[in-house]
């Protein structure tokens, strides 16, 4: 079954493709995941799913806690609601149960009980009231592993968990009473990622689905520290913009007023500099574009100075230029005795881009939020290439020696190797494992790699088939460890990018990976075990599968992707 809706449409905001793929993916009881950012209901900004996500924020959230979608994400029966404190049981202090939902305690203790299953997700929420001086939930029969937060008397908290024990404990942190005014758990099925650190946590982004353009920051708030302002000061929000929004800034010079944004850019590409301006008091004045690189010394290897004449109306000046060395260039307007003390200009709309014409404006505020007008947004996030990852709990494929993986992503950089996602903390030698590369050897080639129980090869970009990143991509591998020699027939790491076949793979490794299934192993999303090859670039969408698919599940499955990630 093909998916799709031919109704102009993009494809991302038609309602109900994740149920689509998981009954076309996992209808019978295959494992795996579904990972979706676009679904803001499956994201959170903390690892316990505190947080929430309800709604974009364009200062970038970290993204602590991603729900699969596999299972559909229907919450399990009740199994505490009612509680009965008289069939906890307690140790470390004196516990006299009061009623079925109170006790009292004369010092810290455990209350306890083994209604959970090891290995499993839990949404809790509770309310309780209490004396003591904390209560805090834990899973096991002393104080280890903490759910979630501290709670506060009266309020109602919910906390996700993943289970090591079979115990919840409902502890207090000293003397006191307890009562528990409501109270619900439910078993949350799926195998969601976490990443329980938060500095090494992706962050939700979002760009236009016809691409992020635009390198500035702050393209329409020239008031923000990311635009230096030298002889000159700026009113924001003083009148109407093109677009009719009350966001264009007054800048007003006190001399040889100037005001600039630096931005890296690449010695030899082609790049568009474009910018709205009109006078205040609708005269003529001239100004003029210019950019500049700081790079070396001397400076200047890209030196470009447009004059311009701004009058009353609402005009896009542009200039195109060639940058003559790779680093920061101050992109910036006025300068040189072309913006005199007194004079006053409406600036809206800031955008400098690769290529020799200045294409449809993108607002940006942060580096994580760019916007075009008419477009859909796509939503995704961002690894830095530093530390970000995150990482489900094992799942148990040992039954299967059948995979199928589709990915949505952007590669921002190169020179390196990037794991995007890997069954186990390495495919190199665990057997019963995967990996999947944006970039395996640091030069365009994204990379399947596959281990049974005897070896490891990999299919890899050839000549034919390399990216230079920047690039987004939505790639699928099908692999199959007891299938033919991958060298001849492809059947064990079938490896596909943009909806086709590479044209010339590279094969490497073990002409046959040998026989046995996949393993029981956790999954890395982002990096190598959370140590190496991190990812540096965006991450559309997820989907792993334990089981062959066939070409119209491919095609479903790259068009799925394809539909978060618009890469063809």
């Amino acid at each position: 079954m093909l998916i799709g809706t031919g109704t102009g449409i993009p494809f991302r905001q038609t309602k109900g493709l994740g149920s689509i793929i998981r009954s076309l993916f996992f209808s019978s009881g295959e494992k795996g995941v579904i990972f979706d950012p676009t679904d803001f209901t499956t994201l959170f900004k903390d690892n316990a799913g505190t947080q929430p996500i309800t709604s974009f924020n364009p200062a970038g959230d970290t993204v602590g806690l991603m729900l699969d979608k596999s299972k559909g994400l229907a919450l399990g029966s009740e199994i505490v609601d009612p509680i009965d404190f008289h069939t906890f049981t307690t140790s470390g202090g004196i516990v006299t149960v009061t009623s079925n939902t109170s006790y009292t305690a004369d010092a810290v203790a455990n209350v306890y009980k083994a209604v959970l299953t090891v290995g499993r997700w839990y949404k809790i929420t509770i309310n309780a009231t209490f004396t003591s001086s904390n209560l805090i939930l834990y899973n096991g029969a002393s104080g280890s592993p903490q759910i979630g937060s501290t709670l506060t008397s009266g309020v109602s908290a919910t906390y996700y968990f993943y289970t090591v024990a079979t115990q919840l404990n409902i502890r207090p942190g000293s003397a006191g009473s307890v009562t528990v005014n409501s109270i619900t758990v439910k078993e949350l099925p799926g195998y969601h990622a976490t990443q329980a650190t938060s500095t090494a946590r992706p962050i939700l982004a979002r760009h236009p689905a016809t691409g992020k353009r635009n390198l500035l920051t702050y393209s329409e708030d020239f008031s923000n520290a990311a635009w230096t302002k030298v002889s000159c000061s700026v009113s924001a929000n003083a009148t109407a913009a093109p677009d009719g929004t009350l966001t264009a800034d007054q800048i007003t010079s006190s001399g040889d007023g100037y005001f600039y944004q630096a931005a890296s850019l690449t010695i030899g590409n082609t790049y568009s500099f474009s910018v709205y301006l009109k006078t205040v008091d609708a005269s003529s004045q001239t100004n003029r574009l210019k950019i500049y690189d700081m790079v070396g010394t001397p400076v200047d290897e890209t030196n470009v100075n447009t004059d311009i004449t701004v009058d009353g109306t609402w005009t896009r000046f542009s200039t195109t230029f060639i940058a003559g060395v790779t680093g920061t260039h101050n992109i910036q307007i006025g300068g040189n005795s072309k913006f005199l003390s007194g004079e006053s200009v409406y600036c809206w709309g800031a955008q400098i881009e690769l290529g020799s014409t200045a294409t449809t404006y993108q607002k940006t505020t942060t580096i994580y939020d760019t916007t075009e007008a008419g477009v859909n947004d796509l939503h995704y996030l961002r690894f830095d290439g530093v530390d970000d990852f995150m990482v489900t709990p094992s799942i148990d494929f040992s039954a299967t020696d059948k995979m199928s993986v589709f990915a949505g992503f952007r590669q921002l950089a190169s020179g390196s190797a990037y794991v995007l996602v890997e069954l186990s903390a390495t495919a190199a030698t665990n057997n019963g494992s995967f990996a999947i590369f944006s970039d395996i050897v640091g030069n365009g080639r994204p990379d399947a790699m596959l281990r049974g129980d005897t070896g490891t090869a990999d299919i890899r970009a050839g000549a034919a088939d390399l990216r230079t990143a920047p690039y987004s991509a939505v790639i699928s591998s099908v692999m199959d460890i007891a299938g033919a020699n991958v060298a001849t027939e492809l059947a064990e790491a079938n490896f596909r990018i943009n909806g086709a076949q590479f044209v010339s793979p590279i094969y490497g490794g073990a002409a046959s990976v040998g026989a046995g299934n996949f393993g029981n192993y956790a999954m890395y999303i982002g990096m190598r075990a959370g140590t190496s090859f991190p990812f540096n670039g965006h991450l559309y969408s997820l989907v792993v599968r334990g089981a062959l698919s066939d070409a119209a599940q491919i095609a479903s499955g790259e068009s799925f992707s394809n539909s978060r990630t618009y890469a063809y």
